[in-house]
């Protein structure tokens, strides 16, 4: 599994991966992305898995996935977009049940999309206000409460 990292600014970093997805593949990707020196309290994730090969990646290994992210993020409020892409069901459903288990042990949040476009603006979204002047992931919150 490979894996890069691209700093947007001092708290956006898209992280885009591709080869064949493994349980160690992902805890190596979350400990690079820890030491990074940008990485600290409200950063935010652009997961970009769409060119992930995710055959080969159990329910397991979701779970010990979700659970090496927890310690990785703890006490960051990391926010995560995740994009599946939209031509994998397999890969999407993957990533669901990842979101689940995030949402079920994390301080952050979690999102799950098809579209690399979609994931950025709920983002860039999270940090401004809304027309009614409620900060948008208070609104996303009430809204659907897996964020």
């Amino acid at each position: 599994m490979e894996f890069e990292f691209t700093w947007i600014d001092s708290s956006l970093v898209v992280c885009r991966s591709s080869g064949a997805a493994s349980a160690d593949g992902f805890a190596a990707l979350l400990s690079e992305l820890a030491a990074q020196p940008e990485f600290g309290l409200g950063v935010r994730v652009l997961a970009d898995h769409s060119e992930l090969d995710a055959s080969g990646i159990s329910a397991g290994d979701i779970e010990r996935i979700a659970e090496v992210r927890a310690v990785s993020a703890r006490g960051t409020g990391m926010r995560t977009a995740l994009v599946a892409g939209s031509d994998s069901p397999a890969r999407y459903g993957l990533a669901r049940m990842f979101e689940a288990y995030v949402v079920s042990q994390d301080d952050g949040s979690i999102k799950v999309f098809e579209d690399f476009g979609e994931g950025m603006a709920w983002l860039r979204a999270l940090d401004s206000p809304s027309p009614s002047g409620v900060p948008v992931e208070a609104e996303e919150a009430v809204a659907d409460p897996a964020v």
